[in-house]
């Protein structure tokens, strides 16, 4: 490499997932694998610059927590920028490490429901408030995340007190909302409340424990 800056760029996971760019009115539509594409080149085609310093950081992935599906390959998307500056021969200073951590687009949701409430073996619960819309970068800022309306509804299984699930980078706006779906037909069937938690950043995991007197 010739002295100077350089961006290096990495993904992960991202190919078949749906995405976005442009105004929230009429975006242009795309998959990460297309993206890449049009931007780096990659396999076919020549790269274009201006769409990676324009499209790329206006790219948001649709609803990406709801798709993820290790069974069928949609794994969890991931992607890191850095920048460095080469100041000389590397051939001769033995070379450089760059170091780019891989961050996940989406967090965990680790929910534990205390023993003050009783559960029926078809219990659920309901986690409500996230963005729809998620940046393929970090440092995008400015772009449409859609509306704070996407909900995950996952269920307890074989007696557990306990579920994981993904949801979708969110930034500070309102508290979330848990609704609790005991299963029960008779005393208590549903309990809702919200967090004191407004936003979860990507790459992270919530612990979450619901309490009852």
């Amino acid at each position: 490499l010739e002295p100077g800056e350089y961006t290096f760029y990495a993904f992960a996971n991202i190919d078949n997932y749906q995405g976005e760019y442009g105004s929230e009115d009429s975006p242009t539509q795309k998959t990460g694998r297309q993206l890449i594409y049009d931007c780096f080149g990659a396999t076919s085609g020549e790269p274009h610059p201006e769409l990676r310093d324009g499209d790329l950081n206006q790219f948001r992935l649709n609803d990406p927590a709801s798709q993820i599906n290790f069974d069928e390959g949609m794994y969890i998307p991931m992607s890191a920028v850095t920048t460095i500056t080469v100041t000389g021969d590397l051939n001769a200073s033995g070379g450089i490490i760059v170091d780019l951590p891989l961050e996940r687009l989406v967090s965990k949701v680790r929910m534990t429901v205390g023993d003050g409430a009783t559960l029926s073996s078809n219990a659920s619960v309901t986690f409500s408030g996230c963005s729809q819309n998620v940046p393929l970068m970090a440092a995008s800022t400015g772009i449409s995340r859609g509306s704070r309306g996407v909900s995950t509804t996952k269920s307890f299984e074989n007696g557990s007190r306990q579920v994981e699930f993904y949801v979708n980078e969110t930034p500070a706006g309102d508290p979330f909302t848990v609704t609790l779906n005991t299963g029960n037909t008779t005393g208590v069937s549903t309990y809702q409340a919200t967090t004191e938690l407004d936003n979860i950043p990507r790459n992270s995991i919530y612990p979450l424990t619901l309490t009852f007197d």
